[in-house]
């Protein structure tokens, strides 16, 4: 039996794992639904396919499973009984969620009963884990992995020994994703504008990170000043430019 097992899951894995190969291998592994199909095909390997290979554990796997099989033989979906006993401990969803399972898997087994759980618990633990990855985690990673790629153009342009600054409020974030992907240390932080136009204003080649509607506005406020724009890239939520004075 345990040998069957194996066989099952190594030949179920491998498929999986062709499938998978193909999909990247095509590019579509970028599409959110493929993304979307993928998650749920792991949570199901992972949360459903080996619920059958043990018994009911006592007491209440038995008991719940009971209750649902006297539902099925009875024809009564509403008062619930056990070993015939009027059965009030629990509402009745769950037991109508085993009896549907024990129809669509045609009979009462440890999967069957086990399904509901499982397929649940798979629904669930996706919905909390792309409702927390959305609010939570995505905005905070976001920011230093858009932020490479800028980085990229920052360290094909800058020269060592050339300065880089940032102008405007970065949030939290600051200047960490650009230390960690361009190696610059420091990066020069400007809070006010006239601090800024000074700095544009140097002889030497300097950059400078702005929020681009910070740079459309000093743009038009001092024509004078040479604001030369590289390059615009969305990091996180932003919309920042990299600028140089020449």
């Amino acid at each position: 039996m345990q040998e069957h097992w194996k066989l099952l899951h190594t030949s179920r894995s491998r498929g999986l794992t062709r499938i998978l190969a193909f999909l990247i291998n095509k590019g579509s592994f970028t599409q959110p639904w493929i993304q979307i199909l993928v998650l749920l095909v792991f949570c199901f390997f992972l949360f459903i396919l080996g619920v059958g290979r043990w018994d009911l554990w006592n007491p209440d796997e038995f008991r719940y499973a009971q209750v649902a099989k006297e539902m099925v033989n009875g024809g009564d979906w509403v008062l619930m009984q056990a070993n015939w006993d009027t059965y009030v401990d629990k509402p009745p969803l769950f037991f109508w969620l085993i009896a549907f399972s024990s129809f669509l898997w045609q009979g009462f087994t440890s999967f069957s009963a086990r399904f509901p759980s499982g397929l649940f618990g798979t629904l669930a633990t996706m919905g909390a884990g792309f409702f927390y990855g959305t609010r939570v985690i995505f905005p905070l990673v976001d920011p230093y992995k858009s932020a490479r790629f800028i980085s990229q153009e920052i360290v094909q342009t800058i020269k060592p020994g050339e300065r880089l600054a940032m102008y405007g409020d970065f949030g939290s974030v600051g200047t960490a994703p650009y230390n960690f992907y361009t190696g610059i240390v420091p990066i020069l932080e400007i809070e006010s504008d006239m601090e800024v136009l000074a700095y544009f204003r140097s002889e030497e080649r300097i950059f400078c990170l702005f929020k681009y509607q910070d740079y459309e506005r000093l743009s038009k406020e001092y024509p004078d000043v040479p604001l030369r724009l590289i390059a615009r890239r969305g990091v996180g939520s932003k919309d920042i430019a990299f600028v140089s004075n020449g």
